[in-house]
């Protein structure tokens, strides 16, 4: 994983009045966003609804590209942003941002609503009857964000219908020996009658921890989900709720009624494919309904804005969401830090970010729609004709390349 220097250099202090910025919202986003004021000098507090990370299974590891690896090397001082890189797997990498921020975080605040003050300010007010105030209130809440709901009420995320259940299957020579040895080399992706796609990533860990990253902590105890020191494939079966014939919420299924459906719908399937679910530990299985974002028209910059999943949620099928969210933190810490150093007016600054994350941010969103649509077809005609696609690709490097080349740029 290498970082490359950009002309968005995150350093030195504030010599304006300083600000002081409330984020609710502790995902990959947020963080970065607060690892990046911090290292600036801007005054910053994060504030999560939950109490400890293992609250509630919050997906797996994720893949950084090149944009993503260069938003954590400005963001991220140094030490941090070395044991990232030194705690990546092979292929991919796992993150850990709650390293140097225990003094600007805060657990167990569920946000409930904002409000702005006569004199300029910003209010969070939480479950507890607690509230936090600050010059600039950030959303980085996630698909499901309360505070976009409250300023952009008709930018609710949209259901496509789809149903993503997903695992983790830890490697050792007996489960290496079952799995098809090609999902073993990477990424892969399956597409099947019936418009199932079946996403498998593997994590393949060579490196030690370095202190509390990339190690295991006392959560590890909690379940198989929280163990980060073992190699795994994870694997992700989508389809729409028939294929599956789900009735219901599937994330109120246990783990064990979650590996029955996907068994269910992965019948007469090459047993080295259905190994991956059969092997997988039940507190890894979790199930999710994907959504998208709908684009939504400029609004007038003020002294809320949001980040993420919280404005342009996507669908997994890219594999951008993270680096999307990476760089719209490196990109709003840096109008934070100019506005905080005198450089721009807040508003200006604001502006300029949003103008831009609605930009690239959106483009992704449609990007990821389209490589969803494009991995479960919904006829044999399209399916044929997608499968001819990806094996064309895969048998010229070149092309491959090609194609893949600035994936997450948008």
């Amino acid at each position: 994983m290498t970082a490359y220097p950009s002309s968005k250099r995150i350093v030195g202090a504030a010599t304006a009045p300083p600000l002081h910025i409330v984020i609710i919202g502790g995902g990959i986003g947020g963080l970065t966003l607060a690892q990046g004021l911090k290292k600036a000098g801007v005054g910053v507090a994060v504030y999560e609804r939950d109490r400890t990370r293992t609250d509630r299974v919050q997906g797996y590891r994720v893949h950084i590209n090149p944009a993503g690896s260069c938003a954590l090397y400005e963001c991220l001082p140094p030490p941090l942003f070395d044991a990232f890189t030194r705690t990546c797997g092979k292929r991919s990498g796992g993150i850990s941002f709650l390293s140097g921020l225990g003094d600007v975080m805060h657990f167990g605040k569920t946000f409930t609503h904002h409000e702005e003050t006569s004199t300029g300010r910003v209010i969070a007010h939480f479950e507890d009857g607690s509230a936090a105030e600050g010059d600039m209130l950030v959303a980085a809440d996630g698909t499901g964000s309360r505070v976009r709901r409250q300023l952009l009420p008709d930018a609710e995320p949209v259901d496509t219908g789809v149903v993503g259940i997903a695992g983790k299957v830890f490697l050792d020579e007996e489960t290496r020996r079952r799995i098809a040895p090609r999902l073993l080399g990477g990424l892969s992706l399956v597409s099947a009658p019936g418009g199932l796609a079946l996403f498998v990533a593997l994590q393949d860990l060579d490196g030690a921890a370095v202190g509390d990253i990339g190690g295991n902590d006392d959560s590890a105890a909690v379940g198989a989900h929280f163990d980060n020191t073992r190699s795994d494939l994870i694997w992700a079966l989508g389809a729409r709720r028939a294929a599956f014939r789900l009735e219901g919420d599937a994330k109120a299924l246990t783990g064990a009624g979650l590996r029955a459906l996907a068994l269910t719908a992965m019948a007469g399937w090459d047993e080295r494919l259905i190994a991956l679910v059969r092997l997988s530990d039940e507190s890894t299985i979790n199930a999710i309904a994907i959504r998208t974002a709908p684009s939504v028209a400029p609004w007038p910059p003020g002294r809320v804005t949001l980040l993420g999943d919280a404005i342009h949620a996507m669908t997994p099928y890219r594999g951008i969401g993270a680096n999307v969210a990476l760089k719209g933190a490196l990109g709003l810490a840096c109008a934070l830090i100019a506005a905080d150093r005198g450089e721009r007016p807040l508003f200006d600054a604001i502006q300029g970010y949003e103008a831009g994350m609605r930009d690239y941010g959106f483009l992704a969103v449609r990007a990821s729609l389209k490589a969803m649509q494009q991995a479960m077809p919904d006829n044999r005609a399209k399916l044929a004709l997608s499968r001819a696609v990806f094996r064309i690709v895969d048998r010229l490097p070149p092309l491959k390349r090609a194609m893949f080349r600035g994936m997450g740029d948008e």
